[in-house]
């Protein structure tokens, strides 16, 4: 019986066939990066699939109610689509789930809260859409997490703090979008942390201390267009000097600097960046 069935960069044009819902031992269907136009069908929660790959296609519509059914799902990619509509909460279905990636599409709507019981994810990319509200800081045992990527939006309100208390997160990306606040004060308590995107939203504040120990595996922090102030830490001027920090953006540019960094790899003239 067929188990898995990949066509993924294929040229292929048309429709997804409802037909594929007859296919009831599939447990892997890859068709990304494709010509594929349509929506989805609802006979895709017919299946037993932990892994579904439709990205970088024509699809379009809402997600049928149907594929929160997918109970066994640990991979979803339907990026780089023209999806839209919100993101149900029956999402907390997906227990299983390690990989979620929703990016370049045109979602709307909240964060779903239910999100926040899916502690086997290692990837969670929702960059790139409408979405709106905060972000509850529901993080506190995603011990798997890996990357976030929130970035690109309409998200408000504070930064959660406990993504910087997570064991394996190495990628943050929250900008472009209006996070307001202040840096989390346990910032540097994410030790493996490679990059962290925090540019253009409206975070004020200063950078917080970081110890000599800490952020020792970063290689990207980015923090213009906001609204900090004061000194970027010495602790962080060592690692460029370093090579180790490979690019650090701040507002230092221009006749009167937000904030003073005579490290920075990139400085932003606050007065010609700001959008706000």
């Amino acid at each position: 019986a067929l188990r898995e069935f990949d066509v993924t960069a294929n040229q292929i044009t048309g429709t997804i066939p409802s037909s594929i819902g007859m296919m009831g031992n599939l447990t892997q269907l890859f068709l990304g990066f494709n010509d594929l136009t349509g929506t989805l069908p609802t006979e895709v929660g017919l299946l037993k699939l932990s892994s579904l790959s439709v990205f970088r296609n024509d699809l379009e519509g809402t997600l049928p109610g149907e594929l929160w059914q997918l109970s066994a799902i640990k991979r979803i990619n339907i990026s780089g689509c023209s999806f839209s509509g919100t993101i149900s909460n029956l999402i907390g279905n997906f227990r299983a789930l390690q990989e979620l990636h929703f990016d370049d599409n045109r979602f709307s709507g909240s964060i779903p809260l239910l999100l926040g019981l899916l502690t086997n994810l290692v990837d969670v990319s929702l960059g790139r859409n409408q979405f709106a509200g905060t972000i509850r800081d529901s993080f506190s045992r995603f011990f798997a997490l890996e990357s976030v990527d929130f970035s690109n939006n309409q998200l408000t309100g504070a930064i959660p703090s406990r993504l910087f208390a997570l064991p394996n997160i190495k990628s943050i990306r929250l900008e472009s979008n209006s996070f307001d606040g202040t840096i989390p004060q346990n910032v540097g308590n994410a030790a493996r942390l490679e990059v962290l995107s925090l540019q253009e939203n409206t975070i004020s504040g200063t950078v917080p201390p970081i110890g000599a120990s800490q952020f020792q595996k970063l290689s990207e922090l980015q923090l213009f267009d906001n609204q900090l102030s004061g000194s970027i830490p010495e602790s962080l001027c060592h690692l460029v000097a370093e090579a180790a920090l490979e690019e650090l953006s701040a507002d230092c540019g221009g006749v009167a600097p937000r904030i003073d960094c005579p490290c920075c790899t990139v400085c932003f003239d606050a007065s010609l960046t700001s959008r706000r």
